[in-house]
């Protein structure tokens, strides 16, 4: 699940919560969220041209102690799904339906919108980046490795595989789209 927590916020600011509200949903968001012009709809616009999806808020450490670094729980669509290590055997970790992985630690505070998971200072060692064309496509790092390398047929290949694309120039476009994503990160870090 770090794919909707990476890029992390560089806000600063409280995290106590303020009510928040969004059609039928209700609850609170972190007041520093609540102040931030990347709140949309109780997600974040942080990462939305890197990702093309939102990112979930921040509410900063959980109180449970323990290791932050990912742990796959699941296999979803040929491609691992992770948590942080610390949540594997926690009882506020939820698969929810609609979010994926959820805590519900304080879940009579927070409603609808749910704490993001706790990932402490442990943080992907390549670039999150998603694609969305008519759905959520599959990007993994094994395709970010190989744009990175500038693989890029064998980038094609593995996306071809991974997202069932019957056309090489669909492929060819996601890929360029994508290597373009990862070339603009890289530049913005410069």
């Amino acid at each position: 699940m770090y794919r909707k927590s990476f890029p992390k916020c560089k806000i600063e600011g409280d995290f106590e919560p303020v009510e928040f509200e969004h059609l039928m949903f209700q609850g609170a968001v972190p007041k520093k969220c609540s102040l931030c012009s990347n709140l949309f709809e109780g997600e974040c616009l942080r990462g939305i041209e890197l990702m093309e999806d939102y990112l979930t808020l921040d509410h900063g450490a959980c109180k449970i102690e323990g290791l932050t670094h990912p742990v796959e729980i699941e296999i979803k669509n040929g491609s691992p799904i992770y948590v942080p290590k610390k949540c594997l055997e926690c009882q506020f970790l939820l698969k929810s339906n609609s979010r994926g992985y959820i805590c519900i630690s304080d879940k009579n505070v927070w409603g609808d919108f749910p704490r993001s998971l706790d990932w402490g200072d442990w943080k992907p060692d390549y670039p999150i980046a998603g694609l969305r064309i008519d759905k959520a496509m599959i990007v993994t790092k094994e395709l970010i490795a190989l744009l990175i390398d500038k693989k890029t047929v064998k980038a094609i290949k593995l996306y071809r595989a991974l997202n069932a694309i019957d056309t090489i120039k669909e492929a060819s476009d996601a890929i360029k789209t994508l290597s373009n994503k990862l070339n603009e990160h890289y530049n913005n870090l410069s």
